[in-house]
C-alpha cells in the first residue's frame, strides 16, 4: 500500500498565482532596480545632452582656466572636511569607536560606493565595517547623516526659491516644488521639537529604527548637534561657491544669478535622487535654473554649454577624485 498522498494536479488559477509571485520577486530584486536605475541615467545623460556638439565641446575644454580649477579644488577639500566632521559626530553619537582618520576614511569610501552604484545606494554601507557586528548601526548612522544633507540642501534651495521671487520677480519653474519641499524641511526641523520619540521597543526593524530615529532627532540642539548641523550648512556652501565658480568660469558673468540656479538645482536633485553620481539631472537642472533666469553665458554656444561643463566639473572635483 503507498503511503502518504499524491497532490492533485495544480489548476489554472494555482499556476497563474505563482507565476505573479515569481514575477513580483523578481521585480523585486536588487539587480534589477539599479540595473533600471542605471538604465534611467544613460538616458537621461543622453537626452540632456544629446545636443552637443563636437565645437561645444571644444568650447567647454577651452573654457578651462586654472585659477578656477584650484579654486574649485580647495573648496571641495574644504566641503569634504565639514562633511567628514559631521560623519564623525554622528558616529560619536552612535557610540562607535572612531577616529579623524576613521571618519576620513570611511567617507571617501562612501564616494566611491557613491560612484559606482546607482543611485549612491551603495553609499549606505560605508561604515558597515567600524566595528564587528553592527552594520545594521552604520547603516542607521548613514540615514542620520544624509537627513543633515537633505535638511540643508531643501532649505538653502527654498531660501533661493523666495529670494529669487522677491527680489528678481522670477517664479520657480515647478510650482509644486515650493511647498513640497518646505513641507518636508519643516518636518525634518520640527520633528525634536514636536514629539520625543516613544518608549516602547517595537518588533518590525522598519518601525523600530524609525521611532529610534526621532528619539534621536533632540541631540540636534546638543552642542556636538549644534556643530553638526553647522558643519552640514558648511559642506553645502562650500558647494554652493564651488558651483557658482565653475560657472563663471563658463562664461556666467552674474555670481548672484548662478547662485540662485545652484541652490534650486540641487535642491531638485535631493527630491530626484535616482541618477548615478546625479549624472544628467545636475546639468539638467543647472541649464534649467539658468535659463528660467535668462542667463546668457558669455563665450559659450549655449547655457546648456555651460551647464553640461560645470556639471562636469562638480562631479570629477566632488566625486571622482575622492573615490
Amino acid at each position: 500500500m503507498q503511503r502518504g498522498y499524491s497532490r492533485a494536479p495544480r489548476g489554472p488559477e494555482e499556476h497563474t498565482d505563482g507565476s505573479i509571485m515569481k514575477a513580483g520577486k523578481y521585480l523585486r530584486s536588487k539587480g534589477v532596480r539599479w540595473t533600471t536605475r542605471l538604465f534611467l541615467t544613460v538616458l537621461f545623460v543622453y537626452f540632456v545632452n544629446r545636443s552637443l556638439s563636437g565645437r561645444e565641446i571644444t568650447v567647454i575644454l577651452e573654457s578651462l582656466r586654472g585659477i578656477h580649477v584650484v579654486g574649485a579644488l580647495l573648496l571641495g577639500v574644504g566641503g569634504l572636511w565639514c562633511q567628514a566632521k559631521r560623519w564623525e559626530i554622528i558616529l560619536r553619537y552612535e557610540r562607535f569607536p572612531v577616529t579623524s582618520s576613521t571618519a576620513w576614511k570611511t567617507l571617501l569610501m562612501g564616494n566611491l560606493f557613491a560612484f559606482v552604484t546607482p543611485g549612491r545606494l551603495g553609499e549606505l554601507f560605508r561604515g558597515v565595517g567600524i566595528e564587528e557586528g553592527r552594520k545594521a548601526d552604520a547603516v542607521f548612522a548613514v540615514i542620520v547623516d544624509k537627513l543633515f544633507i537633505v535638511a540643508t540642501v531643501l532649505l538653502v534651495g527654498l531660501a533661493t526659491v523666495f529670494w529669487q521671487a522677491a527680489v528678481r520677480g522670477v517664479a520657480p519653474p515647478f510650482r509644486p516644488v515650493a511647498p513640497v519641499g518646505a513641507t518636508i524641511a519643516v518636518c525634518l526641523l520640527a520633528a525634536p521639537l514636536i514629539v520625543r520619540g516613544p518608549k516602547r521597543v517595537y518588533a518590525k526593524p522598519v518601525i523600530r529604527y524609525a521611532a529610534r530615529l526621532v528619539r534621536m532627532t533632540p541631540r540636534a540642539f546638543s552642542p556636538a548637534g549644534r556643530l553638526a548641523l553647522g558643519c552640514s550648512l558648511g559642506a553645502h556652501l562650500l558647494l554652493l561657491c564651488q558651483t557658482v565658480l565653475l560657472l563663471m568660469m563658463f562664461g556666467v558673468s552674474n555670481a548672484v544669478d548662478a547662485l540662485l540656479a545652484a541652490g534650486q538645482a540641487y535642491a531638485l536633485m535631493a527630491i530626484v535622487p535616482l541618477f548615478i553620481g546625479n549624472m544628467g539631472i545636475r546639468e539638467y537642472a543647472y541649464g534649467l535654473f539658468l535659463s528660467r533666469l535668462g542667463v546668457s553665458p558669455a563665450g559659450a554656444m549655449d547655457v546648456k554649454v555651460a551647464a553640461f561643463g560645470a556639471s562636469a566639473a562638480v562631479l570629477t572635483v566632488n566625486l571622482i577624485v575622492p573615490a
